[in-house]
């Protein structure tokens, strides 16, 4: 099944990039909704995936820089242009992240494909982590920290942890959803 992967239609594909952007606004930051969290990640793969290569990448950026300047209001004290444009830095790293997703996805329907996208969110926070002078801060790690069982994933394997966990749902997700007309094949796989 590789290819395209266009798993959304028409209009869908812009909806699921700007509520996939609202929810990763909501889903950290100053107002850290759990469901939101999780929704973000499921939403903005499957517009990338399914937009064609430049206006899913210019979206994703777009609306990540966005998401982010409403996430963290008042919580990063840095002139407005500074901000933005280290908001929208970071989204063009993140941006290639989702590239790659997209990338592996198209040339293979392997379950390892999964890995691509939570593996360079992992590595973007761990990098992010160990440069930033602010340390983890900022990591969608932090939106559970009202959740006791998915913080026990931080004591066996840190903050990156949750932030793989949190990728790989979403990854896994659209892979099942793909894989939709082989189902005993997909439970056999992911078994």
């Amino acid at each position: 099944m590789t290819g395209t992967l266009d798993i959304l239609n028409g209009r869908w594909k812009i909806l699921a990039l700007l509520i996939g952007g609202a929810c990763l606004a909501f889903g950290q930051g100053r107002w850290p909704i759990p469901v939101a969290a999780w929704i973000a990640p499921l939403l903005l793969l499957a517009a990338v995936r399914s937009l064609p290569l430049w206006r899913g990448f210019l979206g994703l950026v777009l609306v990540h820089t966005v998401a982010w300047e409403v996430a963290y209001m008042g919580m990063v004290k840095m002139p407005m242009f500074a901000r933005w444009g280290l908001f929208f830095g970071l989204s063009v790293v993140m941006g290639m992240i989702y590239l790659a997703d997209r990338w592996a996805s198209r040339r293979s329907d392997g379950f390892w494909t999964t890995l691509v996208f939570p593996t360079g969110w992992v590595a973007f926070d761990f990098l992010n982590g160990r440069f930033s002078p602010n340390g983890s801060w900022g990591s969608i790690a932090y939106t559970f920290t009202d959740q006791p069982a998915l913080l026990q994933v931080t004591s066996l394997v840190g903050w990156t942890g949750l932030t793989f966990l949190v990728g790989w749902v979403a990854s896994v997700t659209l892979w099942t959803w793909h894989q939709r007309q082989s189902q005993p094949l997909v439970l056999r796989r992911v078994g």
